[in-house]
């Protein structure tokens, strides 16, 4: 069994992956999936939860109807109220293999969906016309903002800072620097490399103006805004906050 298999057609799913240690099954069939950085904005038929063996052998799969999702105890994460949830069965797989995703990926959150042909194409119809607005957007704002303040490039700073332990627990632990912890997410293929080099140049682009006293071209500044918006867009498209 695949998390694939469960999702009929026309439908979109997220599956989760959990130890058991806040998921919440009651006996009516209600419950919550436990506190998960999780997109609210996504239209949801189904819940998958990934229960996994201690022993990696077998492990519970359910399913369940998502009800809504509400705010945790954790700033950042969400719940997902759900009811009907029903055991589908046990599977071997394992993450990975489940959810069909990279070998070593630790996201522990997959978006599933079988949606027809004819409705793919126009959502890709619909997103490209949404970058295309998101794009002369930024083009307007570049050419009315031709720098980009040192006070900026620290606050987005700060804010990767944030992100990076939600992408991996280990980010930033023990002291490590913010360049060495991208670098290392990289190299791991837990971020993806032209993200990654998006992330070092608001960060270099900040060490510059806020240690030598630089200030930013036109060019430049355009550059830097396009690489945020990148990295906001692919972080909204995973669901983390930014």
């Amino acid at each position: 069994m695949k998390a694939r298999d469960l999702v009929k057609r026309g439908e979109s799913a997220v599956a989760i992956f959990t130890r058991g240690g806040h998921f919440e099954h009651d006996p009516d069939g209600s419950g919550y999936t436990g506190n998960w950085v999780i997109n609210p904005q996504k239209k949801l038929d189904k819940v998958v939860i990934y229960k996994r063996d201690a022993a990696g052998t077998r492990h519970e799969v359910y399913v369940g109807t998502p009800v809504e999702i509400i705010d945790s105890e954790q700033e950042g994460r969400r719940q997902i109220k759900m009811v009907d949830i029903r055991l589908a069965g046990t599977t071997t797989h394992n993450w990975n293999e489940f959810t069909e995703t990279k070998h070593g990926s630790i996201n522990p959150i997959k978006y599933i969906s079988d949606i027809p042909e004819d409705a793919r194409l126009r959502q890709a119809v619909k997103s490209k016309m949404a970058r295309q607005v998101k794009d002369a957007e930024a083009v307007r704002l570049v050419k009315g903002t031709p720098t980009v303040t040192p006070s900026q490039l620290g606050d987005w700073r700060r804010k990767l800072i944030r992100l990076l332990p939600s992408i991996d627990k280990n980010a930033m632990a023990g002291g490590e620097k913010i360049g060495r912890c991208v670098d290392r997410l990289s190299r791991e293929g837990v971020l993806p490399r032209e993200i990654a080099a998006m992330m070092r140049t608001i960060t270099e682009m900040r060490n510059a103006t806020e240690y030598q006293a630089k200030t930013l071209s036109p060019n430049e500044a355009a550059v830097v805004l396009a690489a945020w918006a990148a990295i906001q867009e692919w972080a909204r498209t995973r669901g983390l906050n930014i």
